[in-house]
């Protein structure tokens, strides 16, 4: 029980909060926008710590292999969990609330991340079957972003999502989730992220979706992308669209496949047509900054070009500002947008104040 009048279900009951963070029982932040602050919640040591977060997970804080080091919770949060001695000031629990897709778009355009034309031009590409990249320098926020874009998946299509946590929201009638699950040692099953990327194509579903790249697996979307799987998409842990070559071609390499790095960029070349950056910035903001396309190989070089990008126009009150906002270049994909009879308005590209052609 926590000493104070206020509880730890009374902070996960409150809609404003996204982010709990227990540092030890002695110490609870929360986060209802872009910082943290202290919560009037404390616990009487690590045991009536333990005790609560164990009643969340329906279990004996002192079971046998003790508290799980993550776990999905009802009401669409996750826990991670790290114990002593790897946290030396005491149980440390993070609990994050994962946005339904309806919810996160909202949340994405209210604060700035999004804008309607970037909106409306990445669900035309979606509807498109383009195949993207999500990247960014946070797990949270590249998951709401990636499930915001598979709401503009068509509802008849089966969509496989593969994932080493299970963050994504896809609230939708055809899905089937895989999750990573590493071997047992009672029972010999293991499910690794490459054992279950293999078992998701022979699925046949119309889409894939991964949560995370963070090794071999990275090959298999690739592949997947360049062989049938249209539209499919994936995140990786980036600064930004060039990073992402870098960490995919490190990612393919330790698979152990041998390619050269040249057929690397080759094969992202034919599989990757958007990349979109999605960035937690220096005063807290979470922003799209920028939504790139691939366009081919120069040399041996991939070709990058961004289509809108993140402009900042000052800086007040210890905020960021600016907009992400076209860089008035037409791109490429358009005619896979008019092939699919979707129609964009010119003015989704024309930078603002240029004179249109």
């Amino acid at each position: 029980m926590a000493t104070t009048g206020m509880t730890l279900n009374d902070l996960l009951d409150d809609p404003d909060i996204t982010q709990i963070v227990i540092n030890g029982p002695g110490q609870v932040s929360i986060r209802r926008g872009a910082g943290l602050e202290a919560a009037p919640v404390r616990f009487g040591g690590e045991a009536d710590l333990l005790r609560a977060v164990g009643a969340l997970l329906n279990m004996e804080a002192d079971a046998p292999g003790g508290l799980p080091p993550e776990a999905h919770l009802a009401g669409g949060w996750h826990m991670e969990i790290a114990m002593p001695p790897a946290a030396p000031d005491g149980p440390v629990i993070i609990l994050r609330r994962l946005p339904t897709p309806a919810d996160a778009e909202q949340r994405l355009l209210a604060v700035g991340t999004l804008t309607p034309p970037l909106v409306e031009f990445l669900s035309a590409c979606v509807t498109a079957r383009l195949n993207l990249i999500v990247c960014g320098n946070s797990r949270p926020l590249t998951a709401a972003l990636l499930s915001t874009l598979a709401r503009y998946i068509p509802p008849g299509e089966l969509v496989v999502s593969v994932e080493w946590q299970p963050t994504l929201r896809l609230d939708r009638e055809h899905l089937i989730r895989l999750i990573y699950a590493p071997g047992d040692e009672e029972t010999g099953q293991h499910a690794g992220m490459r054992e279950l990327m293999w078992k998701a194509q022979r699925l046949n579903p119309d889409r894939l979706i991964v949560g995370e790249l963070r090794g071999g697996e990275a090959l298999d979307l690739l592949q997947a992308m360049m062989t049938g799987f249209d539209g499919s998409m994936g995140a990786v842990h980036a600064s930004g669209a060039r990073d992402v070559l870098g960490r995919l071609e490190m990612l393919c390499s330790a698979s152990g496949a041998g390619y050269a790095v040249l057929h690397t960029r080759r094969l992202i070349d034919g599989a990757v047509k958007l990349i979109v950056s999605v960035q937690r910035l220096g005063d807290g903001s979470e922003r799209v900054t920028q939504v790139t396309e691939v366009q081919g190989i120069s040399g041996d070089v991939n070709v990058l070009v961004d289509l809108f990008t993140f402009q900042q126009s000052g800086y007040a009150a210890g905020r960021i500002e600016g907009e992400i906002r076209p860089t008035g270049i037409r791109p490429q994909c358009m005619m896979r947008l008019d092939e699919a009879g979707i129609r964009l308005s010119p003015e989704i590209f024309r930078v603002p104040g240029r004179p249109g052609r």
